[in-house]
């Protein structure tokens, strides 16, 4: 008698892009056994699939082995660029373009910053300070294009979409590119404690290079600013003060600063590749606190 025997065990992953992994192992009774690996990998630029077989004839102890493997992608060539994407599955094809310009005024700990993107009928997909992705899209078919922050919870601040950001219709003829830009800023999220000198108590404060500031009587403050900023200035009454960052530690994406002492400085010692950004927010500032 023969007996045909077989196990089988296929791994998936399928967050943002679609991996797969299967192990098959089999025979004829003992005198043939029959082993593959195969793996799948539909990606940002195309999908890739492989398999290694091996077929082993205990009898006259005969390997017999093969590869067989296929790639598919889309290719777009535009005054863009030249770039890839996943494989389409129409044969009327128009394409969206992501392009995500890089974040501003990045520094090194904001390198792993993520946006999402994705258009009707596909997956999610990540990208980073520069990236970009292209989207096959049938053609003569109604959808949308969608970019926005990050649902993964790895980021050290909090990311603030400038342009591109959102849900907007899309309907393309076959061969046409949509083009999408975005930029975005970083920002970082600080607690602690201003000392400010006495004279300036008695007015209100107000950050000149912030995106947030909230800050109580006893001078407990709540801060979001840039990521590549190292000080905050505030404008108190109508003097201008600066207070120096540091993390004495972190928990997610909050920096404690403890006590951060602040002095008195002229505008001429605001920094000089920020004046012109903070000259309109210094005289917002001035009518925001003027009697």
């Amino acid at each position: 008698d023969q007996t045909s025997w077989q196990l089988s065990h296929t791994f998936y992953n399928d967050s943002f892009s679609h991996k797969e992994l299967g192990v098959t192992v089999g025979g004829l009774n003992t005198d043939t056994i029959n082993s593959a690996v195969n793996g799948r990998w539909d990606g940002q630029y195309g999908n890739v699939y492989a398999t290694v077989s091996d077929s082993y004839d205990r009898k006259n102890h005969d390997h017999l082995s093969a590869f067989t493997g296929t790639y598919s992608s889309t290719l777009a060539v535009s005054r863009y660029g030249v770039n890839l994407g996943a494989s389409g599955t129409d044969d009327l094809l128009g394409a969206v373009l992501v392009d995500v310009k890089g974040f501003s005024e990045q520094d090194e700990e904001s390198q792993d910053l993520q946006l999402e993107a994705r258009v009707a009928g596909s997956r999610t997909l990540q990208l980073g300070q520069s990236d970009s992705v292209l989207f096959p899209y049938p053609g003569f078919q109604s959808g949308f294009v969608e970019v926005n922050d990050s649902s993964q919870g790895n980021q050290q601040g909090t990311t603030n979409i400038i342009n591109g950001a959102g849900n907007r219709e899309l309907m393309l003829l076959p061969g046409k590119l949509r083009y999408r830009e975005v930029s975005a800023s970083f920002n970082y999220n600080y607690i602690g404690r201003l000392l400010l000198p006495a004279a300036v108590k008695k007015f209100p404060i107000v950050g000149l290079n912030s995106a947030m500031l909230l800050v109580a009587e006893d001078g407990g403050f709540t801060l979001e600013i840039n990521g590549s900023e190292k000080e905050l200035y505030l404008l108190s009454g109508q003097q201008f003060l600066k207070c120096p960052l540091s993390v004495e530690k972190k928990r997610a994406s909050i920096r404690y600063s403890g006590d951060v002492t602040c002095s008195v400085v002229t505008y001429s010692q605001l920094p000089e590749l920020k004046q012109p950004k903070l000259r309109g927010n210094v005289q917002t500032a001035q009518r925001e606190v003027a009697p």
